[in-house]
């Protein structure tokens, strides 16, 4: 019984979706080998894939932080960015965000697109904060312009996305209409 309600909450595609390379990180799966923290002489290396300092962890047992990503595996629009990552439990990749410095927003959106084609959604005209999103089987994405240089981009499983849901759902409180 509880199997069936599994699946009927998630379905089998969420649970089972193939890991998708992000930057050289399969989004989805486990790293191999497993990502290391940093050494101190390494943070800023632009070879060196490694943890900017341990990892926090929440109560749920997703672990998240800062990553340092090497330049050969970053798009020109992520290159001067500020990567963070979330793992599962299990150590599998969760999600993968980057805060890029970018003067156009729509060269990050052309470089998303050609490799995952045309968003589903998007608000790119007649606005100041361009704002794009991918919604695929196996992954999740969005780009949202913040400001004028800068745009905040996101690679999430299905399992992510579900489970972000589900927590601002949760939040969801009765409130006042006035004070």
């Amino acid at each position: 019984m509880r199997y069936f309600l599994l699946v009927m909450l998630f379905p089998f595609s969420v649970l089972h979706a193939e890991p998708v390379l992000i930057f050289g990180l399969p989004l989805g799966g486990i790293p191999d080998p497993t990502i290391q923290v940093c050494k101190s002489s390494e943070i800023g290396s632009h070879t060196k894939l490694c943890l900017i300092g341990k990892p926090a962890e929440m109560d749920s047992g997703i672990k998240y932080g800062a990553i340092n990503i090497p330049q050969s595996s970053l798009p020109e629009w992520a290159a001067y960015g500020s990567p963070r990552i979330t793992f599962e439990k299990n150590g599998a990749i969760d999600s993968i965000s980057i805060n890029a410095k970018a003067r156009d927003v729509l060269d990050i959106i052309s470089s998303i697109s050609h490799r995952f084609g045309a968003p589903t959604d998007s608000k790119l005209q007649n606005t100041r904060l361009k704002t794009a999103s991918w919604h695929l089987e196996n992954i999740t994405i969005s780009s949202v312009q913040v400001d004028d240089k800068c745009c905040e981009v996101n690679f999430r499983t299905p399992a992510n996305v579900e489970r972000m849901k589900k927590y601002y759902e949760d939040r969801k409180v009765t409130r006042p209409k006035s004070p």
